[in-house]
């Protein structure tokens, strides 16, 4: 029974290490689907909070979709799992069948829904879109979808805790000691090396 807490509390506390120590992301690219396939970025513009922009350009289906949305994370349990809420424009269109293959674009405003999980540099996503066509329109004036999304994290934000621990950690204090003051007459050299 001791060995059971034991475990547990080891468990307990590398969980938590993974969490205070999690991924964070400036920019992240990849791919989207939903039916169809498309490109999906996201960029971190404040503390949790992205614009991501996707689209879909009708490989599989008529349906062409371009978005450009404003997202806000809320933290789940752990920094590398959260939820996020947001809204933002999107173009939406389909193939006209004819002579001459057309596709007629509609602008709708939309909502986003959805979650996100990150792992080392891949980022999942998974999230619910659902719109309103700006206008007349032939047909329904409110649409939706649902897609996931697997991304690769470009460019990695550091966490404050890491910084921290960075700052404190034992083995960068002899670093910063052996870092030797200039001489005088390095001091010298340096001012005939300035033009």
């Amino acid at each position: 029974m001791r060995a059971i807490k034991l475990y547990f509390s080891a468990f307990v506390v590398l969980f938590a290490a993974q969490s205070l120590l999690g991924q964070s992301y400036n920019g992240v690219v990849g791919l989207r689907a939903n039916g169809d396939l498309g490109i999906s970025a996201a960029a971190q513009i404040l503390k949790r909070q992205t614009l991501q922009f996707e689209h879909q350009s009708g490989l599989f289906s008529p349906i062409h979709q371009t978005s450009l949305m404003y997202k806000k994370h809320y933290p789940v349990l752990t920094r590398r799992f959260n939820v996020s809420m947001g809204g933002g424009a999107i173009l939406r269109g389909e193939d006209l069948a004819g002579e001459r293959p057309m596709i007629q674009s509609t602008p709708a405003l939309g909502l986003t829904f959805g979650g996100e999980f990150t792992v080392g540099r891949v980022n999942i996503t998974y999230d619910f879109m659902p719109g309103m066509f700006l206008g007349d329109v032939d047909g329904a004036q409110f649409f939706s979808n649902s897609g996931v999304g697997v991304r690769y994290v470009l460019f990695e934000r550091e966490s404050a805790t890491k910084k921290t621990l960075r700052k404190v950690a034992f083995w960068n204090r002899d670093k910063k000691d052996n870092k030797k003051k200039p001489s005088k007459n390095d001091k010298e050299k340096k001012k005939f090396l300035i033009f």
